[in-house]
């Protein structure tokens, strides 16, 4: 699995939390606090991100934004 842990500081800068549509929909909150699930779309191997995905892709999300350049850029 490759959960990112996401500060505080970011979560709300770079993730966008609370901008409604401009939030990026893989940022969770996990049991360490923020986390980012962007690598975990579609990998086949747990439900996390494809259910997301789902919801995301069916219009059932507030959050709209898929990822950033910051998360794509890595390679985990």
């Amino acid at each position: 699995m490759t959960i990112l842990a996401v500060s505080k500081e970011d979560a709300i800068n770079v993730c966008e939390l609370g901008k409604g549509a401009n939030c990026c929909i893989w940022l969770v909150i996990g049991s360490n606090g923020f986390e980012c699930l962007y690598h975990e779309r579609s990998t086949g191997l747990n439900l996390i991100g494809e259910t997301l995905e789902e919801q995301w892709k069916g219009g059932k999300t507030v959050a709209k934004r898929d990822g950033c350049d910051r998360v794509r850029a890595l390679n985990p």
